[in-house]
């Protein structure tokens, strides 16, 4: 068993969901009676019940089955969550265990009790059955036979339970989304440990390869290896639906770009080979064209929507993530732009969350795009020059830019402070640091 311990995938949020259905799978394994008394939770066959779509995904047969599924529902988790966050991906992974419950109950509904009797026990009804127990073995009484049939027909239609299908959903969505990305997964074999890189297609590859050789080798049986698949059909086409409606970002590096080489910086036209080339000097002659793989119509219309998700992210006050999501866009698109309003507060809000080095890059960028109402911003800046980079000089020179009725009190108060700080250092003969690149 190759076992996924930590990945190289981008996560821009907290594994929340994760954490919680791990949790939630193990209180209601306890519920349940450690996998021994776990009936109520089972997917019966030959029924439809909706409420056992839901309570089989959180039941477990043993403690080895619960430990396994948790440890790969951890791994995978981490990834879809990362990009999805704990609501949005909450719902994925219970479309998916749901959807995969009910489907699995409806193709099952033909193993009734008499479907069993008949094609499994070769009997006409529950009553010959009967008889025949009481015919070899006297010693039963009526009630007892009959309570022993009931107990082996329920056996013989069959049942099912776990986390799994809804785990291999995920596995599929982490194929689809971050295919080239790495595990790090570790190998028992006859007692020793072998850890090695992956990456997720391959790493999906064999096990999905493993399913469906297991598939064919069980005569295409109701098995788990056909559970297994049918989670990861699930879940392949809940990602894909994702994609394609670009309710989730991959930047580039989703299962149709790798496969297309068009991925990453390469799906980026303003970094394509000879993008930018000038044709006389390559080619002798100007009447070659250079044309870009990807519309320009299409890259714009990407990150308008993404520099839109990032705006949601300031206004919700998340700007960890914002400020994140917005460097790795103007990795792809430097002309993107926040408006002034929004720029002004991700940088405010970045200094409250003592992130400084990424408060100061907007600071900066806010003194250069609008400085006649940049007072505030040379303030905060020359607090940082002070505070954080150790250069009192830098941080007068930056002060001497700002007119004290451009400030309201409290950042006057704080003008104020800043400049009586770094006068006396100066003084003091203490010399600005080196500015650090």
């Amino acid at each position: 068993m190759l076992i996924p311990i930590s990945t190289d995938a981008p996560l821009y949020h907290y594994p929340i969901s994760t954490a919680g259905l791990i949790v939630v799978n193990f209180l209601c394994f306890i519920v349940a009676g450690a996998g021994h008394s776990n009936d109520a939770w089972m997917l019966h066959y030959g029924t439809f019940n909706p409420l056992e779509w839901l309570l089989s995904i959180f039941a477990h047969i043993g403690f080895m089955h619960l430990i396994g599924n948790m440890i790969f529902l951890w791994a995978f988790g981490l990834i879809v969550e990362g990009k999805l966050g704990w609501r949005r991906f909450l719902i994925v992974y219970l479309i998916i265990g749901i959807g995969q419950s009910g489907l699995e109950q409806t193709i099952m509904l033909y193993r009734t009790d008499s479907h069993v009797l008949s094609s499994i026990l070769n009997v006409d009804s529950k009553e010959e059955l009967i008889d025949e127990i009481l015919a070899e073995d006297p010693e039963y009484t009526e009630a007892e036979a009959e309570a022993w049939v009931n107990a082996f027909i329920k056996e013989y239609r069959g049942s099912s339970c776990g986390a799994s299908s809804a785990i291999f959903g995920l596995l599929a969505i982490c194929t689809v989304w971050a295919p080239k990305n790495e595990f790090h997964v570790v190998f028992l074999f006859f007692f020793r440990v072998f850890s090695f890189d992956v990456t997720i297609m391959g790493y999906a590859l064999w096990y999905f390869g493993w399913e469906v050789v297991s598939f064919v080798m069980s005569d295409f049986g109701a098995g788990t290896a056909a559970l297994h698949l049918m989670g990861a059909a699930i879940g392949f086409g809940v990602g894909v639906l994702y994609l394609k409606k670009d309710w989730v970002d991959c930047e580039n590096w989703d299962l149709f770009r790798v496969l297309s080489g068009n991925y990453g910086r390469f799906a980026d036209a303003s970094t394509t080979v000879g993008s930018h080339a000038d044709p006389v000097l390559m080619f002798g002659t100007s009447d070659v064209a250079v044309k870009d793989s990807v519309p320009d119509t299409s890259r714009r219309t990407k990150v308008s929507k993404r520099l839109a998700a990032i705006n949601d992210l300031i206004d919700a006050g998340d700007f960890i993530t914002a400020s994140e999501k917005m460097f790795d866009l103007r990795m792809q698109d430097h002309k993107s732009q926040l408006t002034e309003k929004r720029l002004k507060k991700l940088s405010l809000g970045l200094l409250r969350a003592d992130m400084p080095d990424d408060a100061e890059i907007y600071l900066e960028e806010y003194n250069e795009r609008f400085p006649e109402d940049a007072a505030w911003a040379r303030v905060r800046i020359a607090q940082l020059l002070l505070t954080h980079h150790k250069r009192p000089a830098a941080a007068l020179a930056m002060l001497k830019q700002v007119r004290l009725s451009q400030l309201n009190a409290e950042l006057q108060t704080l003008a104020k402070k800043v400049a009586s700080v770094a006068k006396k250092l100066v003084k003091s003969g203490v010399e600005d640091a080196e500015p650090e690149w």
